[in-house]
């Protein structure tokens, strides 16, 4: 799956599921992780006029191939 449609489907959905191959070792890579992040977050902007300029990300835990779910708030 490329990364396109995988971002793609975070828009629709409140689930993803991510594809082997996204991943080294245990978990997933944190930029993947941190993009599908944003893209949910985005959601919540809908139409405003706003950029993201910079965003931190504080992995507490590692998030693993298959299925996950997505909230936003």
């Amino acid at each position: 799956m490329l990364i396109d449609q995988l971002l793609s489907s975070v828009t629709t959905q409140d689930t993803v599921t991510i594809p082997e191959g996204w991943g080294q070792g245990r978990a997933l890579y944190g930029g993947l992780v941190g993009a599908i992040l944003i893209k949910k977050a985005q959601q919540l902007l809908g139409d405003a006029p706003k950029v993201l300029r910079s965003a931190y990300i504080n992995f507490v835990g590692p998030v693993n191939v298959g299925e996950a779910t997505l909230q936003a708030e």
